[in-house]
Formats: structure tokens, sequence, C-alpha cells
């Protein structure tokens, strides 16, 4: 870019001789006076941003030549200029210098004749600047996300939404970059729609959280910033244990060793590092596990499962314990679905029973020893060892001497000779044991007898039948049976009778000695079987005792089976009150399918705890139901009469049933006399008020007959609204009629006596309701109000422009009746009144105490309705009170803490006063405004001033903040004045560069290589290495000492051909710490000052001589510059003098004067032209 040498002039003087001087006719004419122009505050120096342009009717040079020259307010000439020859205007100084939006200057033409002549109109020149007004803004935060671990290199984890709100380019172009002091630029990459992607496998690293912090600037110069942290959370426990089977079956025994494993669980996770993969295990305390974990327990590493106490103490000897068991990683990460365990307990819970024991045998006094005499079997039902029986013999007698049994068969042996024993009769205790511990058990008996007896008992008849009806009593002989026994002598021929079996014994009784049969229990109660078989038999006394043949009993029993049945009951009959005492109401038959006449023969009874046991009667033979009593004497309309029929069996069988006897006692219905009635109300009628009562009459002499309630029927509105009381017929409002619009109701009123049935009426009433309703609401005319007044009006001051007016539509009163009153819940109401028309002051002194600036005064128009018709309006009044802003004293606070400083300690407490004479508008509140970082870490009491630390800033690296804490006053409208606190921070051991902000920097275009301009730093010092990173170009003309922080010139900035003012050069400060590599960013803003060097004239003085005749567009003298600056092309130019410079033209780009206008007619030998 090339730039003009016109910031720092050297004015050169030259002189010439002329001969003759000649004139000018015509002046320059504008060709557009006005001109607009629209350009951003960042326009390079020298730019052209508008252009003049004139015409000159003169034919000859240089009387048509034309030059500009510019009018303008002093800001305006200060940064804008215009080039002579061209009529371009330029940008003379760095627009960001200053803050105005608009600049306007004037531009003139003139020519190079002589006398020179100037354009009678000058050009006006508008200037719009459109400015960097407003920083990036970051919106949507805070930015945070979680994601997994296993997330795929390139996906986009989160979006950071920014923008500008400035109106124009490049101002609301935004730049974002990512800087940071953790790994997360090592892990993401920040693109520049805002999207943060994956840039490296997260598994390869074990940090949960990452911090990017996040740089926006716009395309200002310098550009405005924004900062702001996106957070992302890293899910590294991903998997939840998995069970390798969902449910676990085993069985063990009751009586199982504490604490030795028996079942194992167990569940994998599919997490690859530790803790996440490594999984514990744990009873479930839910319901359904709270018994199997009171006696089982699983060990939390190796799932194996275990006793923990005996399953023989649980009471209630449960088999199935089931419960679940929970799969947890040291991540804490649970198992999705749990695995649920069965545990099946074999219990010894069934004691031996013996299969044939008790028994007797014979065996012959001649046996041999160790013959078996009886094979003793038991059985056990439990399974395994429970199972397994082990027999044994017990006793005090000499059995066990003489027998022995073997433990594991259970056989009977003879181990001594019968022959030198005397006894007949051997009586052997046998008892089994299963395995269980303890052992269970049964013991029986076992009854063995010598053989010494010879005849066996015979019965004189093969069978006995005997027949006896069920109602015999106990004892009654049913027969007799009789056996013989051929042996000669007792007791070898004594004979025993007896039943076989237990049955017989509970009903009969077989006397021993005789064979008589007796009946031992009634045969009524319990079973009732027609039939009994008995077996019988007999036996002798010898020994071994002998038995007869069992031979068959049968005893027939004659039973009464069957219950009397009615025939026509229940039944139903109606008959008159009046009925005749002894009157036959009702006959009532019945049968019975016995066939033993006592048990088929039968008689009637009423039975029953009401009146009908007193008024009826049966005959109890032929069944014959009659009145027996008056039914004038009871008032009742039905009767339940209950009858009984019974045999004659014993016990007695019965049944009984139901006769409803109706009893007709009402007779004449109720009629209306007369049937139509009208009336007219108010909508607002009282709830259950009468309306209009209709009567009625009823022929019938006693109640409740001749007692009517009356009801309403028909019309579904009417029965919504109306009632009808029904003892008294007065109709009444049940509803209120306000929720309804009918004006007319009709209603249609029965009646019914009180009697048995109810005889319902012969007519109906019609009733007709007219309803007058309040249906206009009143209103305001030319509401709402307004009134502006002082706060020095004086009592019963009249409120301008307002007049206070209503009208209501309705026609009748008192709906049509409107009152309007004042309402209001401020103190409106207590400061003025509503008095005819119109609104007066009504307490002065205290409106003018009162610190209100507005008040709402509301007027309220009711008609006279219930509920009333409101109408509503406003008056709006207007006090203004409010004049001195709050003042701080100090105006600054400075104060110190360390970074560490806790959370809600006070750091210093500012202090402001508001000279108002009356509240609110002396009553302030503090608030921190501007920088929102200072918000974010620090907080003022709005109402003390206390200013104390919010939000921890250890970690933040800043040495310094600079807050704005502003004082507003609760005034209408409110007042503000600020102050600054200055808080400095002690930073711990933590690496940040001292400067939290960006730092600034400037310097010379023609600076050499390798000097420093700026150091920055960085603590806890020392051995912290710095470096440049980021922001193409500025690596390329800067460079960083990397142990002192010194940055330096790189390359000659006058080599860059884009000529910027402005880089941004990225610092990274690096530190190895005992915990780990630390590394941390900031920014340098660096403003390059060019064009430093003055052209400068190689002769202070020039001079040449010409002839009067010299011609147009000769040179007449060159003069020439240098400029220290590189690059720079140099413009000459003429500074305008009357009388001496206008005959002359410089060539800007030369340095060539010529002639412009011919010098003939002009008597003038010598000029002097300043130059530039």
């Amino acid at each position: 870019m090339w730039t003009y040498s016109i910031l720092l002039l050297q004015t050169m003087i030259w002189t010439m001789n002329l001969q003759y001087i000649t004139g000018n006719n015509f002046a320059p004419e504008i060709l557009s006076v006005n001109i607009n122009e629209r350009i951003p505050e960042n326009t390079k120096f020298g730019v052209t941003v508008a252009t003049v342009t004139a015409s000159d009717r003169d034919a000859q040079f240089p009387d048509n030549d034309i030059r500009f020259r510019m009018f303008a307010p002093q800001l305006a000439s200060n940064y804008f200029a215009v080039d002579s020859p061209t009529g371009n205007i330029f940008v003379k100084r760095d627009l960001t210098l200053d803050t105005s939006s608009v600049y306007q200057l004037y531009v003139q033409a003139y020519d190079m004749g002589s006398p020179s002549k100037t354009s009678t109109t000058n050009a006006t020149v508008t200037i719009d600047i459109y400015r960097n007004l407003r920083d990036p803004l970051f919106s949507g935060g805070p930015f945070a996300v979680n994601i997994n671990e296993t997330t795929f290199i390139g996906t986009s984890v989160l979006q950071v939404n920014f923008s500008d709100s400035d109106t124009d380019a490049p101002f609301n172009t935004v730049r974002i970059t990512a800087f940071g002091d953790d790994k997360a630029l090592t892990y993401f990459r920040l693109q520049s729609n805002g999207h943060i992607v994956l840039n490296s496998d997260l598994k390869a690293d074990s940090d949960t959280q990452y911090l990017m912090r996040i740089l926006a600037q716009d395309g200002g110069s310098p550009p405005r910033t924004a900062t702001t942290v996106a957070s992302i959370t890293v899910e590294r426990n991903i998997n939840s244990p998995v069970f390798e089977r969902l449910s676990y079956n085993e069985t063990i025994l009751e009586t199982r060793q504490l604490g030795l494993s028996f079942l194992q669980v167990k569940a994998t996770d599919g997490d690859t590092r530790a803790p996440h993969n490594e999984v514990r295990y744990f009873m479930s305390t839910d319901a359904g596990s709270t018994l199997g974990a009171q006696y089982f327990m699983v060990d939390d590493v190796t799932g194996d499962i275990s006793l923990r106490q005996s399953p023989m103490l649980d009471n209630a000897r449960t088999v199935d314990y089931t419960f679940t068991v929970n799969a947890v990683d040291r991540g804490g990460r649970s198992a999705t679905i749990p695995a649920s365990v069965r545990v099946t307990v074999i219990r010894n819970t069934n004691a031996p029973v013996f299969t044939n024991l008790p028994n007797a045998n014979q065996i012959n006094h001649t046996t041999s020893i160790g013959t078996q005499v009886f094979p003793v079997s038991a059985r056990d039902p439990d399974p395994g060892v429970f199972g397994q029986l082990t027999y044994s013999l017990t006793g005090d007698g000499e059995s066990t001497s003489v027998f022995t049994i073997n433990p594991t068969s259970g056989a009977i042996t003879l181990q001594q000779s019968l022959f030198s024993q005397t006894s007949t009769l051997y009586t052997l205790r046998v008892r089994v044991q299963d395995g269980g511990s303890p052992r269970k058990e049964a013991m029986n008996t076992l009854t063995l007898t010598v053989q010494r007896n010879f005849e066996t008992p015979r019965f004189v008849s093969n069978s006995y039948t005997f027949t006896i009806k069920e109602n015999e009593p106990i004892g009654f002989s049913v027969g007799q049976i009789v056996a013989t026994d051929a042996d000669s002598a007792p007791p070898n021929n004594l004979v025993e009778y007896y039943f076989v079996g237990s049955t017989p014994s509970q009903r009969f009784l077989i006397d021993s000695r005789t064979g008589v049969i007796t009946i031992r229990k009634d045969l009524t109660t319990e079973e009732t079987p027609s039939s009994y078989t008995f077996r019988v038999q007999a036996r002798d006394s010898g020994s071994p005792q002998r038995l007869s043949q069992e031979i068959p009993l049968t005893i027939t029993v004659q039973r009464n089976d069957h219950d009397p049945l009615f025939g026509n009951l229940p039944f139903s009959v109606t008959i008159p009150a009046n009925a005749n005492q002894f009157s036959t109401v009702y006959t009532v038959n019945s049968t019975d399918a016995d066939t033993v006449p006592d048990f088929q023969r039968r008689e009637y009874d009423i039975i029953g705890d009401d009146a009908a046991t007193s008024l009826f009667a049966v005959d109890a033979t032929a069944g014959r139901i009659t009145i027996s009593s008056p039914l004038t004497s009871d008032p009742a309309v039905q009767y339940r009469v209950r009858v009984r029929v019974r045999d004659f069996g014993t016990p007695r069988r019965s049944s009984t049933s139901l006769l409803l006897v109706n009893v007709t006692r009402n007779l004449n219905a109720p009629q209306f006399n007369p049937t139509q009635y009208s009336a007219t109300i108010l909508e607002t009628q009282t709830l259950g008020s009468s309306i209009r009562q209709v009567s009625s009459s009823d022929l019938d002499t006693t109640a409740p007959n001749n007692v009517p309630t009356y009801s309403l029927s028909g019309n579904a509105l009417a029965l919504q609204y109306f009632q009808v009381n029904p003892s008294t017929g007065v109709v009444s409002l049940y509803k209120d009629l306000r929720d309804d619009t009918a004006t007319s109701y009709t209603l249609t009123v029965t009646v019914a006596d009180n009697g048995s049935p109810s005889l319902t009426g012969t007519n109906t009433a019609t009733v007709t309701v007219q309803v007058n309703r309040n249906l206009q609401p009143p209103r305001f005319i030319n509401a709402p109000y307004s009134s502006t007044i002082t706060r020095l009006v004086t009592d019963n001051t009249l409120l301008p422009g307002v007049t206070v007016s209503t009208a209501d539509d309705d026609t009748v009163s008192p709906f049509r009746d409107v009152t309007v009153s004042v309402i209001g819940d401020d103190s409106a109401a207590s400061l003025f009144e509503l008095v005819g028309s119109s609104v007066r002051v009504r307490n002065a002194a205290n409106l003018a105490a009162d610190t209100a600036n507005t008040y709402k005064l509301r007027l309220l128009a009711e008609d006279g309705g219930s509920p009333k018709k409101p109408a509503t309006t406003t008056i709006d009044i207007t006090v203004r009170r409010n004049m001195v802003p709050p003042q701080f004293n100090p105006t600054a606070y400075n104060a110190t803490i360390l970074e560490n400083y806790p959370v809600g300690s006070e750091i210093v407490m500012v202090s402001a006063t508001d000279s108002d004479p009356q509240p609110p508008n002396n009553q302030f509140k503090y608030s921190i405004t501007g920088d929102t970082t200072a918000m974010t870490y620090f907080y003022i009491s709005p109402d003390s001033g206390r200013f104390s630390l919010k939000q921890s800033i250890k970690g933040t690296g800043v040495y310094q903040f600079r807050v704005q804490v502003t004082a507003t006053d609760e005034g209408t409208p409110s007042l503000s004045e600020q102050a600054i606190v200055i808080v400095d921070v002690t930073i711990d051991d933590t690496l940040r560069f001292t400067q939290l902000q960006p730092y600034t920097a400037s310097i010379d275009e023609n600076d050499p290589v390798d000097r420093g301009f700026i150091t920055v730093i960085a603590t806890p010092q020392p051995n912290i290495q710095y470096s440049i990173v980021g922001f193409s170009d500025s690596p390329d003309y800067f460079k960083i000492d990397e142990i002192t922080g010194v940055i330096s010139l790189k390359t000659d900035l006058r080599s860059d051909l884009s000529k910027r003012t402005t880089y941004l050069i990225q610092v990274r400060a690096r530190k190895q710490f005992p915990n780990g590599l630390q590394s941390v960013e900031n920014l340098v803003n660096v403003t390059v000052l060019r064009n430093i060097n003055p052209p400068v004239f190689n002769s202070t003085q020039y001079q040449a001589n010409i002839n009067g005749k010299y011609g147009l567009g000769q040179s007449v003298v060159q003069v020439f510059a240098t400029d220290l600056d590189t690059q720079d092309v140099l413009l000459y130019s003429i500074i305008d003098q009357a009388g001496e410079t206008e005959p002359f033209y410089m060539v800007p780009g030369t340095g060539t004067i010529i002639l412009k206008q011919l010098l003939t007619y002009t008597t003038k030998t010598r000029y002097v032209v300043r130059k530039i």
C-alpha cells in the first residue's frame, strides 16, 4: 500500500522573476454540491473516501486548471484532508482515536488563473463513520457436555454459539480460537463454526474433564474480544457389570458347614481399565431378599455364596430361599439386571414310620437259634442321608436277650433257645432312626407268642344280620353272636368276642364274654349310613392264643332321611286392613318322602320375632293360616309369616318358608286446586326464599295417607334452578339465577300422599316465574384519564383535564342505578378524592411528603345488581421528584487479597450518599456493572455496599480486577453514579500470566530486528519456557525469548507489504511441576506506528528566472525531497498563497513546477511559493 508524506511538512521557498502576466475569465463550478459517504472506522491513512469534481469554462491553461481547498470544523480537519489537484478527500489520522459518527466538511474549487477565481458554491461532504462498538458475545452458555470415552474421532461434541451485534462488516465478523492450560487442545479442536470436535482418542487419557478456553475476536483493528470456557466431561465408566447367568440354583443339606462356599455368581464388565472393570458383589436389600440375607452371604470380591447361619435355626423350616445379588463396578455403575439366586435346603422333615408295626407273630418253641422270626420294615421319605434308617431293640425285659435285630435290614432273629424259657409271650420294642442330626426316630412293638394252644374257636353261624331303627337308645341290645372251643380246659377253651378293626367300636359294643351286641353311640349323629357291616372274630385264652375265622356281621338301620317340603310356599297374598278375625288367609301343604310312619307324620307352626306371630295362627295338622287378632291394632302394611313343618323323627326334620301378607290401608289420592300459579322476581332473589306456595287436598282422614309430598318434574332448566318444599309446597330458588340467562321458567309440581302404597295426585300444578335481569354493566365516558401536577399543589386543587361521567343501559332499578367510588391499594386513595365528576387533591401535605413519582387512582363504577356489574378505569397522576444522583466518597477503592480468599468474605465496604430529601429518591442500591468477569467473581450487597468474593478466584491467573460499582437511586427516573474497586490478587503456585487481560504494545515500523519491546511474565518463577503459537503471520515477524519472555522483532516490519498496523500474538508459557506439565496462554496486541519520518527537501530554497513570455505548461523548476520511511511515495503540492501561487502548478509525483497561467499581463516580477 502506498502512503503519502502528509503528516509532517517541510516548507520550501523559491522565487521567480517575471516579465509579463495576463488574466482569467471564468470561475470553476462544483459539479455535485452534496456528497455523502459511509466508511469504517479502521479506514487506513491516505485512503480516498470521497472525490469532489468541478469544471471551468476557460479554454486556456492555467485558467482552467482547477484546485480544491477544504473548510471544516477543527474535528473534521483533524481527520480528513483534500488533495488539491484531484479533489480526493482522504483519511489523514486514525479514526479510532475519536468516537464521532459523522464528519461534515466543505470543499471549494478555484482555478489557477490570474487572478484566481473560486467556485460560487461549495461542495458539502458528509462522511458517516460506522464503528466497532460492541464486543463479540457468546450465547447459550454455560457450555458443557458429557460424552463417552468411546466417542469417535471427528465427532462434534458441543456447539459454542457466538455473535457480534455490530451491524457492519468487518466489525460483526467474528473469528474464534481456542487456547488453554490443560489437555483440552490435545484431544479437541475448535472449528470456525463453533463446533468442538474430538481430535484424538480419549481412551489414551484418563482425565474426566477438559476445559477449553475460547477467544472470540471481531474484525476491528484492534479487534474487540470475548472469552468463554467450554467444559467437556468424559464418562469413562461406560459399561455396567453383566452377570454370566441371570439365575442360579443350588441344593444343600440343612446341616451344611457355615462359611463353606457352595455356589459362585460371576459378572463381567466391558470396561477396559480399573477401577471401572473391577466388580464387587453384594446382597440386595429389597424385601424379597431379607430372609435370604439372614441365612446366606456373598463374598464381595469372588461372588462365592456360603451360609451365614445354619438354616436349622429357621423355625419356619423354609425349604426354598431366594435372594438377589447385585454387581457394582468400582466406578459406581450397577448391573442393569441383578442375579436371582435360589437355594433349596434339604431338610430332615420326616421321622421314620413303621410299615408293619405294631404287629404280633407266633413262633414254635422248637424254633432254631438264628432263625428269622419277623422282618421289621420302616420308611422315611426324606432324601439322602435323612432317609437312611438304622434299627435297634430296646427295653428292660428279657426280650433283648432272647432276640436280636439287624440294624440295616430290620430282620429280627432268635439268639437264645426257647426251650429254657418259661415265657409264652415276648414284647419287643423296636426303634428306627434316620441319619439326621439330631436323628429323628420312631418306636413300636412286636408281640411274639410261643405256640402251646391247639384248638381254635368256631362260630355256630357263618354270618349274622340284625335290623334296628336309628332312634333306638344307647345300650339297646341289637343281637348276640356265639362261638365254641373244643379245648378241654381253660384258659384254652375260654372264648372272647371282638370286632376286627377299630371302626365298629365307634357305634356298637360287643360283650367279649357273652357276644351280646349293644348300641354304644347315638346313631343319628355324625355319619348316618343305613347299614353297618363288620367282621367279628373269637379267640381263646390259651398261649399262644388261637383265633377263629372272621365272619360278617350286618346291622341294618332304618333312618329318617328326608325333610318335609312345602308344596305352595313361598307365596304372597293381599288382604284389606278390615279383614275379619279368624278368617282364613291361606292354606299351606307339604310332603315327606320317608316310608317309616313316625318319620312320615308332620305338623305345622308359625315362628318368627315380629308381630306376625301375634296376629296370625296356623292349624297344626291342616295347615290353614288364619287372622288371630284384629289387623287394625297394628299399622304395618306387610307381615312376614314364617311357617315351619316338622316330622316326628328323632331328631325331628323340618322346613320353613315365607308367606308375605300385604295389608292395604291407603284409599284416596291427593289433588291440586287451583292448578295455575305465577310470580315475578329479580335475578338476585335470595336462595330458599318463598316465591309462591301451591296446595292440595286428600280425602283420607289419617296420616300418613292424607299427608302430601310435593316434587318438581318436567322442564330440566326449571328443575336446575327451583325447588319445592316437599311438605309445605312452597316454591323457592334452589340455584342462583345469575348462573343462567333465561327470563322465564315454567315449573310443573306433582303431589303424592305418604300412604302405602303411595297414591299419586290426580292432577299437576303449573308455576310460571318471570325473572328481571341485570344485563348491562355501567361504563365510563371518555376514560381512562390522566393528569400531571407538581408536588407543590394545595389542598382541594382539581386535577386538570379530568371529568368523570358514567352511564348504564339497563331500564329497571336497581340495575340502572350507578355509583362511583375510589378504590385502590396504594396511597393514591388517601391523597386524592372524587367530588362529583371531578377529582381533587385531598391532602397536599402528605403528597409533598410522599416519595412516589406516579399515582394510579382507580375508579369503580357499580350498578345496583348483585353481584354488582362493575366498570373500572384509572387516572394516571404524575409527580416528578428525583433531582440528584448518588455520590461515592471516595470514587476509587483498593484492596489486596489472596487468591484462596474465602468465598463470601468482605473485601471492602463502598459508600455513597444521595442528597435528595425524600425516599425513594435518596434511597439507592449498589450493583456491579460493566465487566461480566467481575460479576462472576464478586458480589456487592445492594443495601450495605459490602463488597465480597462471590466465587473462588483460585486458578484464574488474574492478578488484578478492576470492578465498576454503580449506585442507582430508586427515584423515577432513576439516577446513578459509578466508582472503581481495584482488587489485587496474590496468586498461589499455579502457572499463570501476571496480567489476565491481553497485553498491549506500540512499536515503530523502523525499529531494528531483535529489539525487544515488551516482556510477558508468568508466575511462579523460575524455569518457565515461553513460546509464540497460533495466529498466522505473527510468528513470522515476532519472536520471544523462551527464558525471559521478552518479545522482539524477528523480521523487519517494513517488509510487510500489507503495512498492517496491528498484530495479535498468542503467547504460551509452560512449566514442569511435580504433578505434571502446566501451560497457559495469553494475547499481545501490537500496534505498529508507520510513516514515522517526514520527507526532507534536499535544499531549503530554489530559485528560477523565466521570461515573461514563458509558455504554458513549461517547467519552471523541479524540487526534490527524500523520506527515510521505506516504500513511501512522496507527493508534492504548493501551499496556496493569494497573489503568489496562482500562476503555478506543481506536478504531485515529480515535484516539477510548471506555468499554468500566462504572465504576459502582469507586472509582478517576483513570486514566492511555499511547497509541501
